[in-house]
């Protein structure tokens, strides 16, 4: 079965800003001013899929920078929900990926991946198979492996305003991904001959997958039967029951203390945790000494060791120096004439060029020695100085305990004695609950897994027609290019001039490929005409993997729609190109960004991104009139003023 990916929303959030962005419609149009923030959108969604942490550069983003720290992406595949988090500031590598919406995201562990982890998570998931291919070496002739990632496939999936309508197209400018394009177009249209034995082989894996998450899965059911929790909403009515006690018994707690609070309380109470703060410094600052000492200890055995094998070696070299060898002369045993020895002259070198090596490897650890000795004296002396303030908040804290009780201790060791026990009978609770999720994960992923072994064992059964597989795609999507530049209004479309080459899979016309023709007009027609045909034939064939999403940056960009312009798209291809992207957004989900798109018929969303003066409410990516904190409050207090005029009633 196919997987599809489907985006739902996207949400910047910061301290004192949120903002979501609405996905869910098979087509989204952005439109407005140059600067606005357009681009951005789809960048930060490329972002959370795995994109390169340096792709959103907020030394650009200002207002992005300004009033934003995270970023997140909810979407499905195949009727599971996701929600990424990607941080915008610090951990930019990390992605946090949950098993759940916005909402719940907070109810959920998420897996921790960085971000060639999440790539192939993702790709993954989508049921895309990836796989390393053989590549020269640059300046050498040996081959090495480079692995196909989810990157690479995203390259069909979003097309960025550089590309569009330029020889910049799928990065074809950068030699370091443009030769896995090749092999992605190739995997997305599944026209990968596998071998038969390699076949087999996965389907092998796969099944033992299968065979351990249905182990591991039954194992869990059973542990919850045993403790009689199988049924997930009592236990989440268990945990809210337990939660309400304890926040009961806290409140209470806490009146009883502030009955009794005064000044020398609050001071001993902080004097308390000062003397504990200065216990944890210490305890870490001294484990940090003994850290240090076992590594001056590993240290000076290594330069002992050294030091021996210098001697060793020196000794060797001054024998050799004193003692001439061409001049000793050997008897053979057996005819008794003389053998002369010949002197090697480059062992003598090899020697000396080992000495000159363990000295500088001496220098160095002579240098690590000297920093860590340094490091070591002070932070003892660092310690030294936290146990005198130590010493000094103890003989305080003595004197204030001779003069205060503390008030209810007796009531209050009750309460938190309660709270501790309430608290342990709550976490079996959500321990419980974990595993219900955690069977919750096994199930689909062993669904995901079934999927799999179906397709495998497909391919395997119908690996004898790949060849013929293989002319027949390409003959469809040669088929519909050609119809789509004749459609675009490109007269020359016979099946020599316009098509899509066997040797490199890029789209050619009048025989020229797309990487060489100039015309700005003709290479958006044709880009559009293959990432078109691709989408199509993606729709039919039940083999192809490509998610269904496609994200286009700016479909007017560098051409205009004046017709008097050289090499500009006029009005009616422009209007023909826009109303081919709504009939593609029938089967697919697509994402356009332009300045001034014609008006569509089809129902869609649309943002309008505005750029502003210097001093102005900002109206573009960021827009404080959909700030949602700022709703959420005023939409609390009104809550809270319609519950007090009920209690006047």
């Amino acid at each position: 079965m196919k997987s599809r990916l489907e985006l739902s929303r996207l949400i910047i959030k910061g301290e004192e800003y949120q903002r979501t962005f609405l996905l869910n419609s098979s087509l989204i149009i952005i439109k407005g001013d140059g600067f606005s923030g357009k681009s951005l959108l789809l960048k930060l969604i490329v972002y959370c899929l795995g994109g390169k942490p340096e792709l959103i550069d907020l030394s650009v983003q200002k207002e992005l920078d300004e009033f934003c720290n995270e970023v997140y992406l909810e979407f499905s595949i195949s009727e599971q929900i996701y929600t990424v988090k990607r941080d915008l500031k610090t951990d930019k590598n990390l992605i946090n990926i949950f098993l759940c919406s916005f909402e719940e995201y907070n109810d959920y562990s998420p897996w921790k991946k960085d971000s060639d982890d999440a790539n192939d998570f993702f790709a993954k998931e989508l049921q895309i198979s990836l796989h390393s291919i053989l590549k020269r070496k640059a300046g050498s002739k040996d081959l090495i492996k480079e692995k196909i990632s989810f990157r690479d496939v995203m390259r069909y999936m979003f097309i960025n305003q550089g590309e569009l309508g330029t020889i910049n197209f799928l990065k074809n400018n950068n030699t370091f991904v443009s030769g896995k394009n090749k092999e992605v177009f190739k995997i997305i249209n599944d026209l990968l001959i596998p071998d038969l034995e390699q076949i087999s082989e996965e389907i092998q894996i796969t099944q033992n997958e299968i065979n351990e998450k249905e182990k591991v899965k039954s194992g869990l059911e059973n542990y919850l039967e045993n403790k009689e929790a199988n049924v997930l909403i009592q236990l989440v009515d268990l945990k809210e029951t337990y939660s309400k006690q304890i926040q009961n018994l806290v409140n209470e707690k806490t009146e009883l203390i502030e009955m009794k609070k005064d000044k020398q309380s609050n001071i001993f109470l902080e004097l308390k945790n000062d003397v504990s703060k200065f216990d944890s410094l210490i305890n870490e600052k001294e484990q940090y000494v003994s850290k240090i000492k076992l590594s001056i200890m590993n240290k000076l055995t290594l330069q002992a060791d050294y030091n021996e094998e210098k001697m060793k070696l020196t000794a060797t070299l001054e024998a050799m120096k004193k003692i001439k060898i061409s001049s000793h002369s050997e008897r053979c045993p057996l005819c008794h004439s003389i053998v002369v020895i010949k002197e090697d002259v480059n062992s003598s070198e090899d020697i000396e060029i080992a000495i000159r090596q363990i000295d500088n490897k001496l220098e160095t650890l002579k240098k690590l020695l000297d920093k860590e000795k340094l490091i070591l004296i002070e932070t003892q002396q660092v310690i030294s100085k936290i146990e005198e303030k130590k010493q000094i908040y103890q003989s305080a804290l003595m004197e204030y305990k001779k003069n205060m009780e503390i008030p209810y201790l007796s009531e209050i060791e009750s309460y938190n004695s309660l709270i501790k026990d309430i608290t342990e009978e709550r976490n079996k609770v959500n321990s419980l609950i974990d595993i219900h999720h955690e069977i919750e994960v096994h199930t689909k992923a062993l669904k995901k897994l079934k999927d799999n072994l179906d397709v495998l064992v497909k391919k395997k059964n119908e690996l004898q027609n790949a060849a013929k597989r293989e002319k027949d795609i390409l003959q469809k999507i040669n088929t519909r290019y050609r119809q789509l530049m004749y459609r675009f209004n490109f007269q020359d479309i016979q099946a020599d001039s316009c098509y899509i080459s066997t040797d490199n899979y890029l789209p050619y016309y009048s025989g020229i490929s797309v990487l060489k023709h100039t015309s700005g007009c003709l290479l958006l027609c044709m880009e559009i005409a293959y990432i078109g045909a691709i989408l199509e034939l993606n729709a039919e064939e039940k083999e192809n993997c490509h998610p269904g999403l496609l994200m286009i940056d700016t479909v007017s960009n560098n051409i205009g729609t004046n017709s008097e312009v050289k090499d500009s798209v006029d009005p009616e291809t422009y209007n023909e190109i826009f109303s081919y992207i709504v009939e593609l957004s029938e089967s697919n989900q697509l994402i356009i960004v332009d300045n001034t798109p014609p008006k569509i018929e089809k129902e869609h969303i649309s943002y309008n991104f505005r750029r502003v003066k210097k001093g102005e409410a900002l109206k573009g990516f960021i827009n404080f009139e959909y700030n949602e904190m700022v709703q959420a409050d005023i939409e609390s207090k009104l809550d809270y003023q319609e519950v007090e005029s009920e209690n006047a009633n």
